[in-house]
């Protein structure tokens, strides 16, 4: 007999060893902030079942990285330092030149104040 891949959400093993409790799904501030960072929002087991990781793993995971995440306006503020993380760096973290071209950097500074 062929089963047919169902989508889940669970939740991490409780005390009593179920993980089959469904939970609220995340958010869609919080899988955004979740791909920001590369977790992990959804994946399939080994018997061939979509999986969306639960809001409450997810947080977890994002605080255990140094994210706010608990509340809808930690969430927003996470994502906010998302947004700037391109402008807050002076030069990328590495920069790959093929020998015999001109090499070429992204540069930003912060504007002068007068």
């Amino acid at each position: 007999m062929k089963h047919s891949p169902r989508t889940q959400t669970l939740a991490p093993t409780n005390a009593s060893g179920r993980n089959d409790v469904p939970t609220p799904a995340p958010s869609h501030a919080l899988a955004e902030l979740a791909r920001a960072f590369g977790v992990a929002t959804e994946y399939w087991d080994w018997q061939g079942n979509h999986v969306i990781v639960s809001a409450a793993t997810i947080s977890a995971v994002l605080e255990a990285l140094g994210l706010e995440s608990s509340d809808d306006a930690g969430i927003a503020r996470s994502l906010a330092v998302v947004a700037d993380r391109a402008w807050r760096r002076a030069l990328p973290p590495i920069v790959v030149c093929r020998e015999g071209g001109t090499p070429w950097v992204p540069m930003h500074l912060p504007h002068l104040t007068a």
